[in-house]
């Protein structure tokens, strides 16, 4: 006795193959929106006159003496990483008020990532994101890469500032709104 498979359990099965086949562009680009889309995070940051510093983490100082030092420095340390390093996502915006130059900051981002990375800095305008300043990273140790850009901007109160770092298939993005302190 031999059994028909029925015309519609044939075509559920057929189907999402030949439209596997017909439009992997767009499936491609569904799987990597959902795997690897861009984690981006908001915060509001009080800005005094004498400045503010946004960070999503930091170095843990005990443990790595060494890589903590060069993080807060901003610069490679002086002598190779010795040891295990760990597999840091960080990112940092420090803004500084230029006083006296009607609502200009100094902008400085800083970002460390276990592999090679992307960082640029971008700000709102009009609704419309605008490259501030982009550079890549520098390699501190095998899994540590580091990158670090400045810029002066004219900045108002909420103002949003981007920090993005891109690299492999993972981007992050810190959307910082600058608020006048009270």
């Amino acid at each position: 006795m031999r059994r028909r498979l029925p015309v519609v359990a044939l075509l559920v099965t057929v189907f999402p193959a030949c439209a596997a086949l017909t439009r992997p562009a767009s499936l491609a680009q569904f799987e990597h929106e959902l795997v690897y889309g861009t984690d981006i995070d908001a915060y509001d940051i009080e800005v005094p006159l004498s400045g503010a510093t946004f960070a999503t983490g930091d170095v843990d100082k005990v443990r790595y003496p060494q890589l903590a030092a060069a993080w807060t420095a901003g610069q490679a340390p002086p002598s190779p990483l010795i040891g295990r390093d760990p597999a840091l996502w960080l990112r940092q915006l420090n803004v500084t008020p230029m006083i006296g130059t009607g609502g200009q900051v100094a902008l400085e981002a800083k970002v460390m990532a276990p592999y090679p990375v992307r960082l640029t800095m971008l700000a709102i305008e009009d609704g419309q994101e605008v490259a501030l300043t982009q550079g890549n990273s520098e390699a501190w140790s095998a899994a540590t890469h580091f990158a670090k850009l400045s810029v002066d901007y004219l900045a108002d109160s909420g103002t949003v500032i981007i920090v993005r770092m891109e690299g492999a298939h993972q981007a992050h993005e810190s959307h910082v709104r600058l608020v006048a302190a009270q």
